[in-house]
């Protein structure tokens, strides 16, 4: 649902807690609305307040999304309307080893979710698996590349808790075996076209040439437009209620 919306409506630019961080004096849009917090695991030179204290309360839901820039925004992103970012093209998942490493390679890194379970509140470094029985939820993530130590093969993972978690804000995890459901929960905007501030547009793709196949096997409005299925050339749907497009034979109505 998130990439959805970005596909739809997109987001604004904005820093981390408090300014801080490689975003820091950038005069992005919307500043990160949640403080840093230290996530679990051994403090080390952590700064950061544990959760349900004075400087990290608990929150029962989310803080509003912002309808305007800070005041401290700078052109080109003081515009809340002009500074969104946004992608065209389908939002695809990726379901096994392979394809998040040729997504991963093709575009950029992915994002993933995996069931946390209680043995990963101590994750201090190395490659993790569980070890625990006891869930505790879901967690999205990004998988931004993978490597082999020891003979184990892991994902290199970032995580949003803080640069002082884990390893400098990342972990690893056994890649291969689908550990805690990662491989099974990735998805991404793929290779389709960016656009915002400073962002140059994308070269139109050139036309595909017409041929004759199956309507519902096209994934793309570019193949569907340019595909005559068995009852006539192909038309695209696109399902604004839920971000996506599919082909249809020219007989069938849009759902």
């Amino acid at each position: 649902m998130a990439w959805e919306k970005i596909g739809s409506g997109g987001v604004v630019t904005g820093g981390q807690s408090q300014g801080g961080g490689p975003f820091a004096s950038s005069g992005l849009c919307a500043s990160f609305s949640l403080p840093h917090c230290h996530h679990h695991g051994p403090v080390g030179n952590d700064p950061y307040p544990a959760e349900n204290t004075a400087g990290c309360p608990k929150v029962d839901a989310s803080p509003a999304c912002p309808s305007k820039c800070d005041t401290s925004a700078k052109a080109p992103h003081d515009s809340f309307d002009k500074d969104k970012y946004t992608f065209s093209g389908i939002v695809e998942t990726y379901e096994n080893e392979k394809a998040i490493q040729a997504a991963i390679m093709t575009a950029g890194p992915v994002e993933a979710a995996f069931s946390v379970y209680s043995d990963f509140e101590h994750y201090a470094g190395g490659i993790y698996h569980a070890t625990s029985s006891e869930s505790l939820g879901g967690h999205a993530i990004k998988l931004v590349g993978w490597g082999v130590e020891d003979g184990v093969k892991y994902w290199k993972v970032a995580n949003s808790w803080n640069p002082y978690w884990g390893e400098k804000g990342y972990f690893r995890i056994k890649r291969g075996t689908n550990e805690c459901g990662i491989e099974e929960q990735a998805v991404a905007n793929g290779a389709s076209s960016w656009s915002g501030p400073g962002i140059a547009p994308a070269p139109p793709a050139p036309p595909l040439p017409p041929h004759k196949g199956s309507c519902a096997f096209e994934d793309s409005e570019a193949e569907c437009q340019a595909t005559t299925g068995a009852k006539g050339k192909c038309k695209w749907c696109y399902l604004s209620a839920i971000g996506v497009g599919i082909c249809e034979d020219p007989g069938d109505s849009c759902p």
